[in-house]
Protein backbone atom coordinates (compact mmCIF):
# COMPACT_ATOMS: atom_id res chain seq x y z
CA UNK A 1 0.00 0.00 0.00
CA UNK A 2 2.76 2.42 0.99
CA UNK A 3 4.72 1.48 -2.11
CA UNK A 4 1.69 2.35 -4.24
CA UNK A 5 1.30 5.71 -2.54
CA UNK A 6 4.99 6.40 -3.09
CA UNK A 7 4.66 5.71 -6.83
CA UNK A 8 1.54 7.89 -6.98
CA UNK A 9 3.39 10.76 -5.29
CA UNK A 10 6.31 10.38 -7.70
CA UNK A 11 3.89 10.54 -10.64
CA UNK A 12 2.19 13.61 -9.19
CA UNK A 13 5.51 15.45 -8.88
CA UNK A 14 6.14 14.83 -12.57
CA UNK A 15 2.76 16.15 -13.72
CA UNK A 16 2.00 18.72 -11.00
CA UNK A 17 3.10 21.69 -13.11
CA UNK A 18 0.83 20.70 -15.97
CA UNK A 19 -2.02 19.82 -13.59
CA UNK A 20 -1.67 23.19 -11.81
CA UNK A 21 -1.73 25.06 -15.13
CA UNK A 22 -4.83 23.09 -16.15
CA UNK A 23 -6.69 23.98 -12.96
CA UNK A 24 -5.71 27.65 -13.24
CA UNK A 25 -6.75 27.75 -16.89
CA UNK A 26 -10.10 26.12 -16.15
CA UNK A 27 -10.79 28.50 -13.26
CA UNK A 28 -9.74 31.50 -15.35
CA UNK A 29 -12.09 30.46 -18.15
CA UNK A 30 -15.14 30.05 -15.96
CA UNK A 31 -14.54 33.00 -13.64
CA UNK A 32 -12.89 35.54 -15.94
CA UNK A 33 -13.33 34.61 -19.59
CA UNK A 34 -16.73 32.92 -19.57
CA UNK A 35 -19.35 35.50 -20.68
CA UNK A 36 -21.37 35.33 -17.45
CA UNK A 37 -23.23 38.54 -18.23
CA UNK A 38 -24.76 36.86 -21.27
CA UNK A 39 -26.59 34.48 -18.93
CA UNK A 40 -29.03 37.18 -17.76
CA UNK A 41 -31.70 36.53 -20.38
CA UNK A 42 -31.28 32.76 -20.03
CA UNK A 43 -31.70 32.90 -16.24
CA UNK A 44 -34.75 35.19 -16.56
CA UNK A 45 -36.45 32.84 -19.02
CA UNK A 46 -35.69 29.74 -16.93
CA UNK A 47 -37.05 31.35 -13.74
CA UNK A 48 -40.21 32.36 -15.57
CA UNK A 49 -40.54 28.86 -17.01
CA UNK A 50 -39.99 27.06 -13.71
CA UNK A 51 -42.48 29.34 -11.89
CA UNK A 52 -45.03 29.25 -14.75
CA UNK A 53 -44.58 32.96 -15.32
CA UNK A 54 -45.32 33.73 -11.66
CA UNK A 55 -41.88 35.27 -11.05
CA UNK A 56 -39.89 37.69 -13.21
CA UNK A 57 -36.17 37.88 -12.36
CA UNK A 58 -33.54 40.08 -13.99
CA UNK A 59 -30.01 41.34 -13.29
CA UNK A 60 -27.27 43.25 -15.09
CA UNK A 61 -23.86 41.86 -14.11
CA UNK A 62 -22.91 38.44 -12.77
CA UNK A 63 -19.63 37.43 -11.12
CA UNK A 64 -18.33 34.25 -9.51
CA UNK A 65 -16.18 33.95 -6.41
CA UNK A 66 -14.08 30.92 -5.53
CA UNK A 67 -13.44 31.45 -1.81
CA UNK A 68 -16.07 31.27 -0.52
CA UNK A 69 -17.89 29.87 -3.57
CA UNK A 70 -20.72 32.18 -4.53
CA UNK A 71 -22.44 34.47 -6.99
CA UNK A 72 -22.67 38.25 -7.07
CA UNK A 73 -25.27 40.11 -9.12
CA UNK A 74 -25.84 43.82 -9.60
CA UNK A 75 -29.00 45.81 -10.31
CA UNK A 76 -31.30 42.93 -9.46
CA UNK A 77 -35.03 43.18 -10.11
CA UNK A 78 -37.66 40.63 -9.08
CA UNK A 79 -41.42 40.77 -9.48
CA UNK A 80 -44.22 38.30 -8.74
CA UNK A 81 -47.88 38.14 -9.66
CA UNK A 82 -48.78 38.85 -6.01
CA UNK A 83 -46.24 41.53 -5.08
CA UNK A 84 -44.90 44.61 -6.83
CA UNK A 85 -41.35 44.89 -8.11
CA UNK A 86 -38.38 44.70 -5.76
CA UNK A 87 -34.96 46.16 -6.56
CA UNK A 88 -31.51 45.73 -5.04
CA UNK A 89 -28.22 47.38 -5.96
CA UNK A 90 -26.10 44.27 -5.29
CA UNK A 91 -27.01 40.72 -4.30
CA UNK A 92 -24.47 38.15 -3.11
CA UNK A 93 -25.39 34.46 -2.85
CA UNK A 94 -23.14 32.17 -0.81
CA UNK A 95 -24.64 28.67 -0.84
CA UNK A 96 -23.46 26.07 1.65
CA UNK A 97 -21.61 23.24 -0.10
CA UNK A 98 -22.45 20.83 2.72
CA UNK A 99 -26.08 21.92 2.58
CA UNK A 100 -26.18 21.39 -1.17
CA UNK A 101 -24.84 17.85 -0.74
CA UNK A 102 -27.65 17.19 1.75
CA UNK A 103 -30.25 18.82 -0.50
CA UNK A 104 -30.89 21.61 2.03
CA UNK A 105 -31.29 25.34 1.21
CA UNK A 106 -28.43 26.38 3.49
CA UNK A 107 -26.27 29.42 2.86
CA UNK A 108 -26.47 33.18 3.04
CA UNK A 109 -27.87 36.01 0.95
CA UNK A 110 -26.78 39.62 1.20
CA UNK A 111 -28.76 42.34 -0.56
CA UNK A 112 -27.47 45.93 -0.58
CA UNK A 113 -29.88 48.67 -1.56
CA UNK A 114 -32.96 46.51 -0.95
CA UNK A 115 -35.87 48.82 -0.04
CA UNK A 116 -33.14 51.48 0.29
CA UNK A 117 -31.52 49.46 3.07
CA UNK A 118 -29.24 46.46 3.56
CA UNK A 119 -30.44 42.93 4.29
CA UNK A 120 -28.55 39.78 5.22
CA UNK A 121 -30.17 36.36 5.53
CA UNK A 122 -28.40 33.25 6.78
CA UNK A 123 -29.94 29.76 6.73
CA UNK A 124 -28.26 26.82 8.47
CA UNK A 125 -28.99 23.57 10.25
CA UNK A 126 -30.42 23.57 13.79
CA UNK A 127 -30.74 20.79 16.38
CA UNK A 128 -33.80 18.59 16.02
CA UNK A 129 -36.83 19.23 18.19
CA UNK A 130 -37.71 17.04 21.14
CA UNK A 131 -40.05 15.05 18.88
CA UNK A 132 -37.25 14.48 16.37
CA UNK A 133 -38.43 16.94 13.70
CA UNK A 134 -35.71 18.51 11.56
CA UNK A 135 -35.34 22.23 12.16
CA UNK A 136 -33.63 25.11 10.39
CA UNK A 137 -31.97 28.18 11.86
CA UNK A 138 -32.91 31.38 10.00
CA UNK A 139 -31.09 34.58 10.92
CA UNK A 140 -32.17 37.90 9.44
CA UNK A 141 -30.55 41.31 9.86
CA UNK A 142 -32.02 44.33 8.07
CA UNK A 143 -30.78 47.90 8.45
CA UNK A 144 -32.31 51.22 7.39
CA UNK A 145 -35.21 49.70 5.48
CA UNK A 146 -37.48 52.46 4.15
CA UNK A 147 -41.02 52.05 5.48
CA UNK A 148 -42.26 54.04 2.51
CA UNK A 149 -40.68 51.55 0.09
CA UNK A 150 -41.88 48.61 2.20
CA UNK A 151 -45.42 49.94 2.21
CA UNK A 152 -45.35 50.29 -1.59
CA UNK A 153 -43.93 46.77 -2.01
CA UNK A 154 -46.55 45.16 0.24
CA UNK A 155 -49.39 47.29 -1.14
CA UNK A 156 -50.45 48.51 2.31
CA UNK A 157 -53.53 50.77 2.25
CA UNK A 158 -52.06 53.39 4.61
CA UNK A 159 -49.09 55.71 4.34
CA UNK A 160 -46.10 55.38 6.68
CA UNK A 161 -42.58 56.77 6.77
CA UNK A 162 -39.43 55.99 8.72
CA UNK A 163 -36.47 53.62 8.80
CA UNK A 164 -36.69 50.04 10.03
CA UNK A 165 -33.93 48.03 11.71
CA UNK A 166 -34.65 44.42 12.55
CA UNK A 167 -32.81 41.38 13.87
CA UNK A 168 -34.47 37.99 14.13
CA UNK A 169 -33.24 34.51 14.93
CA UNK A 170 -35.76 31.78 14.16
CA UNK A 171 -35.56 28.04 14.71
CA UNK A 172 -38.28 26.40 12.65
CA UNK A 173 -39.59 23.21 11.15
CA UNK A 174 -40.03 24.39 7.55
CA UNK A 175 -43.14 22.23 7.15
CA UNK A 176 -44.68 23.99 10.19
CA UNK A 177 -45.72 20.71 11.76
CA UNK A 178 -44.42 22.36 14.92
CA UNK A 179 -44.59 26.04 15.81
CA UNK A 180 -41.28 27.93 15.44
CA UNK A 181 -39.24 29.70 18.10
CA UNK A 182 -38.06 33.24 17.37
CA UNK A 183 -36.19 36.10 19.05
CA UNK A 184 -37.04 39.55 17.70
CA UNK A 185 -35.42 42.96 18.09
CA UNK A 186 -37.04 45.74 16.08
CA UNK A 187 -36.36 49.46 15.89
CA UNK A 188 -38.00 52.31 14.00
CA UNK A 189 -36.61 55.80 13.65
CA UNK A 190 -38.37 58.96 12.41
CA UNK A 191 -41.71 57.16 12.31
CA UNK A 192 -44.59 59.08 10.75
CA UNK A 193 -48.23 58.03 10.41
CA UNK A 194 -50.83 60.40 8.89
CA UNK A 195 -54.38 60.72 10.26
CA UNK A 196 -55.80 57.18 10.30
CA UNK A 197 -59.18 55.60 10.91
CA UNK A 198 -59.13 52.99 13.68
CA UNK A 199 -61.97 50.49 14.01
CA UNK A 200 -63.21 50.16 17.58
CA UNK A 201 -66.16 48.52 19.33
CA UNK A 202 -67.84 51.94 19.20
CA UNK A 203 -67.23 52.44 15.48
CA UNK A 204 -64.38 53.98 13.47
CA UNK A 205 -62.31 56.69 15.15
CA UNK A 206 -59.88 59.03 13.45
CA UNK A 207 -56.43 59.09 15.00
CA UNK A 208 -54.46 62.31 14.42
CA UNK A 209 -51.11 62.47 12.72
CA UNK A 210 -48.44 60.70 14.75
CA UNK A 211 -44.70 61.38 14.66
CA UNK A 212 -42.31 59.43 16.88
CA UNK A 213 -38.53 59.75 16.96
CA UNK A 214 -38.00 56.13 18.03
CA UNK A 215 -39.88 52.84 18.48
CA UNK A 216 -38.15 49.82 20.03
CA UNK A 217 -39.60 46.35 20.41
CA UNK A 218 -38.07 43.26 21.98
CA UNK A 219 -40.00 40.00 22.01
CA UNK A 220 -39.94 36.28 21.40
CA UNK A 221 -42.20 33.69 19.85
CA UNK A 222 -42.45 30.36 21.64
CA UNK A 223 -45.06 27.60 21.55
CA UNK A 224 -47.49 29.69 19.51
CA UNK A 225 -47.30 32.71 21.83
CA UNK A 226 -45.56 35.98 21.03
CA UNK A 227 -44.31 37.53 24.25
CA UNK A 228 -43.67 41.27 24.18
CA UNK A 229 -40.87 41.64 26.69
CA UNK A 230 -40.63 45.39 26.15
CA UNK A 231 -42.01 47.89 23.67
CA UNK A 232 -41.18 51.60 23.86
CA UNK A 233 -43.08 53.96 21.57
CA UNK A 234 -41.77 57.50 21.33
CA UNK A 235 -39.49 59.53 23.55
CA UNK A 236 -40.12 62.07 26.29
CA UNK A 237 -40.05 64.95 23.80
CA UNK A 238 -42.69 63.36 21.52
CA UNK A 239 -46.39 64.22 21.72
CA UNK A 240 -47.12 60.60 22.62
CA UNK A 241 -45.05 58.11 24.58
CA UNK A 242 -46.08 54.58 25.55
CA UNK A 243 -44.67 51.36 26.95
CA UNK A 244 -46.26 47.97 26.36
CA UNK A 245 -45.86 44.47 27.76
CA UNK A 246 -47.94 41.35 27.23
CA UNK A 247 -48.53 38.45 24.92
CA UNK A 248 -50.45 37.47 21.80
CA UNK A 249 -51.38 33.96 20.68
CA UNK A 250 -50.09 33.40 17.15
CA UNK A 251 -50.21 30.11 15.25
CA UNK A 252 -48.47 29.94 11.88
CA UNK A 253 -50.25 27.75 9.33
CA UNK A 254 -49.23 26.74 5.82
CA UNK A 255 -51.89 26.46 3.11
CA UNK A 256 -51.83 24.17 0.08
CA UNK A 257 -49.99 26.81 -1.98
CA UNK A 258 -47.15 26.91 0.55
CA UNK A 259 -48.10 30.33 1.89
CA UNK A 260 -47.65 31.00 5.61
CA UNK A 261 -50.78 32.39 7.27
CA UNK A 262 -50.68 33.78 10.83
CA UNK A 263 -53.71 32.85 12.93
CA UNK A 264 -54.21 35.32 15.80
CA UNK A 265 -55.88 34.23 19.03
CA UNK A 266 -56.20 35.69 22.52
CA UNK A 267 -54.13 38.59 23.74
CA UNK A 268 -53.47 40.75 26.77
CA UNK A 269 -51.43 43.94 26.84
CA UNK A 270 -50.40 46.27 29.66
CA UNK A 271 -50.20 49.85 28.38
CA UNK A 272 -48.70 52.94 29.99
CA UNK A 273 -49.62 55.91 27.78
CA UNK A 274 -48.37 59.47 28.27
CA UNK A 275 -49.54 62.37 26.12
CA UNK A 276 -48.69 66.04 25.83
CA UNK A 277 -51.25 68.83 25.64
CA UNK A 278 -50.78 69.25 21.88
CA UNK A 279 -51.70 65.60 21.27
CA UNK A 280 -54.62 65.73 23.72
CA UNK A 281 -56.13 68.61 21.76
CA UNK A 282 -55.88 66.68 18.48
CA UNK A 283 -57.02 63.29 19.87
CA UNK A 284 -59.67 64.50 22.30
CA UNK A 285 -62.36 62.08 21.03
CA UNK A 286 -60.03 59.06 21.10
CA UNK A 287 -58.69 59.84 24.57
CA UNK A 288 -62.23 60.33 25.90
CA UNK A 289 -62.68 56.54 25.72
CA UNK A 290 -59.67 56.18 28.05
CA UNK A 291 -60.79 58.85 30.49
CA UNK A 292 -61.72 56.35 33.21
CA UNK A 293 -58.18 54.93 33.05
CA UNK A 294 -56.41 58.26 33.53
CA UNK A 295 -54.20 58.17 36.63
CA UNK A 296 -52.64 61.62 36.24
CA UNK A 297 -52.93 64.54 33.78
CA UNK A 298 -52.07 63.16 30.34
CA UNK A 299 -51.18 59.66 31.64
CA UNK A 300 -53.30 56.53 31.14
CA UNK A 301 -52.52 53.04 32.42
CA UNK A 302 -54.72 50.14 31.36
CA UNK A 303 -54.85 46.48 30.38
CA UNK A 304 -56.35 45.41 27.05
CA UNK A 305 -57.42 41.74 26.87
CA UNK A 306 -59.59 39.57 24.65
CA UNK A 307 -60.12 35.78 24.38
CA UNK A 308 -60.03 35.98 20.59
CA UNK A 309 -58.70 38.40 17.99
CA UNK A 310 -61.62 40.33 16.49
CA UNK A 311 -63.73 40.22 19.66
CA UNK A 312 -64.04 43.64 21.38
CA UNK A 313 -61.46 43.67 24.20
CA UNK A 314 -62.01 44.32 27.87
CA UNK A 315 -60.15 47.37 29.13
CA UNK A 316 -59.36 47.69 32.82
CA UNK A 317 -57.33 50.26 34.73
CA UNK A 318 -53.81 49.46 35.93
CA UNK A 319 -52.46 50.94 39.13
Amino acid sequence: MFEGLKKLWTLFKKVRLGLTLFIISTFTFFVILFPLNDLGDLVSSQVAKLTRNQVYFQFDDLALSAIPPGLQMSHVYIETTQLSGLKARDVTLLPSVLGALKGKPFGSVKADGLLKGDVKLNVSSAPKSESGAERTLIELVAKKISLKELRSFLGLPFFIQGDLNIETKTTADLTLQEQPDMDLNLGLTRFELPPTNVNTAFGPLTMPELKLKQIDLKGRLSGGTFIIEKADLGQATDELQATLKGQIKINLLMNLQGQIIPQLGSYNLDVDLRTQKSFQDKANLFLSFLQSHQISPGQYKFKVASPQWGIPPQITTLR
